[in-house]
């Protein structure tokens, strides 16, 4: 039957009483004498106020069920025959698409339903779920409802949405009569929910009861599935013996696959369900069938350990050495879980234990990830060579020093003749233990071994290395212990302390420095102390402790370069500081290239780090070019915060040396504003250089009108002769600058000064507009 539409109500039931006639006094006291608000009227008040006033007995209240859905629901009978002397509507539907006859079927109220039934409500109606009453019964096991509603001739084989029928629903719920009605009513016992599941199928999840009845009716006791699943799967799924046995005895079928290819005993044995094993083997099952994985019956109960099922396969002849699609036996999987008693078992029946899976693991090397130490001392003892490796080139022992198993380690180095095999990367098992920081596993490994000092094949670097690299300082203190040298160098030339500085491990740092015979071990290609090491990554607290260890911080690298350097150049202002304390002089420049580590900050434009430096730097005042490069190189354009705090500093003596100073340069690179500046801090603008030019003379030169304007401006000589007694007008007119020209001679600049050859600016320019201004200028002068 198709669903039917159903219109939820909006509005609440409004009962109005009309007036009562004048003579029936006695009645009009009574319906006064009753609770007429909205929403408060009992049954039986609306019953009697429906009947008596004429109103809509088929009204709804605000939960859409009419006067007929109450009683019902109440089993009322009294109230319900008053109501269906009106005529109601008898498949009136709640939101929900139920009738009164659902409401009463569903609650057990035998009698309601055969009142409301000889009224003539619908046995077969549905709800929105396509339940009809008799389902709703067969959920609640409802016999005498069922029995009026199969008397009355209702369907019994109306599924609800999900395909699922009464029957269904009673044997899943264990109502063994109300399936033994609906089976005697000429049902199809074998009907199918959507997903091909029949009524045995729900009853052997455990009602044996209701699996012998449906069996006695006939029901297919192999009907499967959409997964394939017979009825004596789902019971051994469930671990249920006694349905087990019943459905065997009806001939079901124990070798039937269901969609992963497993079988009922794969079912029983995965979940150790030994009885059941037991039952099927009696009844010829196949145990060496294989499920979609390659899994045996056999093998799922040594995967998932259970021992007294596993004891009894064995006993069943199964093939102990038989493979699943990774390659592991059964040995395996008992060995991961450390079952030596099973383990022993296994081995007595024929297993081979040095046999190795997909991945070249043996059992083995599963028990010592695991950490079994038993386990392990069993399989030494019938191996052939322990020292397997696998796929990664790893033994049983790397695995249990990377998983820290201290007692599988000693088994191992007891029994294994190599501990010092290295894997495909070249770790030995010290080394892995190392790596993770477990000191105890070390120790035993450390005794074992021939050689303390294993490198790696690869990259030659000891288990120290390892230690330092996840900064585990214990280990690190046990081998510098337990090692005659722990100044071992890889193949850059690095050492331990190169690395622990690296890292930033300030504890390491400093037990490594307390036994090393030289602190300032350089590598050997780039000659970088550990502290360069400790700068470079920006580690304060490990510069911190070499400072206070070393006796020299000093030290330059292949490149002149100090730490101060480096540290300046990076921006580490705090590193700077630690340094300055401890150095003891600040200005060491690199070889090569002659910088300054104030040189650096001032690239970089770190005023912090540029504060720092100059405030314990004695001797700013020497000629060693920190401005003079940065002006070249227009640095100071953009940094005008540490321009200002360089002229705050650096002593007038320096900026008016009788070399190339400051205030020359900035002329020459015409910046109107470090001329400013400077011209502010240096007493005599007319200083000359090693040439005898003063700033006017380079400025005329290069031609920057402006910075000419500035230095006339703050009182240069105009008239100033270099070397060659030329002024600034010759410059200006020898370089073809006529706007300086121009400027220099409304500054009443000295036209007829001759320079060491005779010849005045007039004679010295070939360019003929400077050459006519020049002459109309003399005229009129």
């Amino acid at each position: 039957m198709a669903k039917r539409n159903y219109k939820i109500p909006i509005g609440k039931l409004q009962l109005e009483e009309e007036k009562i006639e004048e003579n029936d006094v006695s009645k009009e006291k009574d319906i006064q004498n009753r609770d007429t608000s909205e929403g408060n009227l009992e049954p039986e008040a609306k019953c009697y106020s429906a009947a008596e006033s004429k109103l809509d007995i088929n009204a709804k209240d605000v939960k859409g069920m009419t006067l007929l859905h109450h009683v019902a629901s109440h089993n009322d009978l009294g109230k319900a025959q008053l109501i269906l002397k009106q005529n109601p509507d008898l498949n009136a539907d709640t939101p929900s698409g139920q009738t009164a006859l659902h409401l009463a079927a569903a609650v057990g109220h035998a009698e309601m339903c055969s009142l409301l039934i000889s009224a003539g409500a619908d046995v077969d109606d549905v709800d929105l779920d396509n339940q009809t009453p008799i389902f709703l019964a067969a959920i609640n096991g409802n016999l005498d409802v069922l029995k009026i509603l199969v008397k009355n001739k209702a369907k019994v084989n109306i599924p609800n949405y999900l395909k699922q029928y009464p029957l269904h629903m009673a044997a899943k719920l264990g109502h063994i009569e109300a399936c033994q009605l609906i089976c005697s009513s000429e049902g199809d016992i074998n009907v199918c929910d959507y997903e091909k599941t029949t009524a045995l199928h729900f009853a052997a999840e455990g009602h044996f009861e209701i699996c012998s009845l449906l069996l006695e009716s006939g029901v297919d006791v192999n009907a499967c599935t959409n997964a394939n699943k017979s009825a004596l799967h789902i019971a051994c799924e469930r671990g249920n013996l006694e349905i087990c046995k019943l459905l065997c005895k009806w001939g079901a079928d124990i070798n039937m696959c269901d969609e992963l290819l497993k079988t009922a005993l794969h079912m029983a044995a995965e979940r150790g369900f030994r009885k059941i094993c037991q039952l099927l083997c009696s009844f010829k099952v196949d145990v060496n069938v294989c499920d979609k994985a390659g899994n045996t019956a056999f093998q799922l109960a040594a995967k998932e350990s259970h021992f007294k099922t596993f004891q009894f396969f064995c006993t069943a002849g199964v093939d102990v050495k038989y493979c699943d699609e990774s390659g592991r036996t059964p040995l395996f999987y008992f060995s991961s879980k450390g079952i030596t008693q099973a383990c022993k078992i296994i081995l007595s029946a024929g297993a081979d234990p040095d046999h190795c899976d997909t991945d070249k693991l043996t059992a083995l090397h599963l028990a010592a990830e695991g950490g079994y130490a038993d386990t392990c001392q069993l399989l030494c003892k019938v191996m052939a060579n322990i020292n397997v490796i696998d796929k990664y080139g790893s033994t049983a022992l790397h695995i249990a020093a990377e998983k820290g198993n201290a007692e599988v380690c000693k088994v191992l180095c007891e029994t294994m003749s190599d501990v010092n095999v290295t894997d495909n990367n070249g770790y030995t098992p010290l080394h892995k233990a190392a790596q993770k920081g477990y000191p105890e596993i070390c120790q035993i490994l450390y005794n074992a071994i021939k050689y303390k000092n294993v490198k790696y094949n690869n990259y030659c670097i000891a288990p120290l290395f390892a230690a330092i690299e996840y900064g585990h300082i214990d280990v690190c203190k046990l081998f510098c212990q337990l090692m005659s040298s722990v100044d071992v160098k890889d193949i850059n030339g690095y050492t331990p302390l190169h690395k622990a500085a690296q890292k930033g491990y300030p504890e390491i740092c400093k037990i490594l420095c307390n036994v090393i015979k030289y602190k300032n071990v350089q590598d050997d290609n780039y000659c970088i102390a550990p502290l360069f090491a400790a700068i470079q990554y920006g580690h304060t607290d490990v510069c911190k402790v070499f400072c206070q260890l070393m006796s020299n911080v000093d030290i330059q690298d292949k490149s002149g370069c100090t730490p101060l350097y480096y540290a300046a150049y990076n921006g580490n202002s705090e590193m700077c500081k630690v340094l300055c304390d401890a150095i003891k002089n600040g200005t060491v420049k690199d070889g090569n290239y002659w910088r300054a580590p104030l040189s650096a900050a001032i690239d970089n434009g770190d005023i912090g780090v540029c504060k720092i430096l100059l405030g314990v730097m004695t001797n700013v005042d020497r000629g060693d070019g920190y401005l003079h490069t940065l002006l070249q190189k227009k640095i100071l354009n953009r940094f005008v915060e540490i321009r200002k705090l360089l002229c705050e500093t650096i002593p007038k003596v320096y900026l008016q040396d009788y070399t190339y100073t400051i205030l020359h340069e900035a002329a020459e690179v015409g910046c109107i504003e470090l001329c400013k500046d400077f011209c502010k801090v240096v007493s005599n603008v007319n200083v000359k250089d090693s040439y005898g030019k003063t700033p006017l003379h380079i400025a005329a030169e290069r031609g920057h009108t402006e910075v000419c304007q500035l230095l006339l401006e703050a009182g240069v000589d105009i008239n100033k002769q270099d070397r060659n007694l030329c002024t600034a007008l010759h410059r200006a007119v020898e370089c073809n600058n006529m706007g300086v020209a121009q400027l220099l001679m409304q500054h009443k600049a000295n036209v007829t000064l001759v320079e060491e050859r005779g010849r005045t600016a007039f004679d010295m320019t070939w360019d003929y507009t400077i050459k006519q201004y020049l002459s109309n200028f003399l005229k009129k002068k």
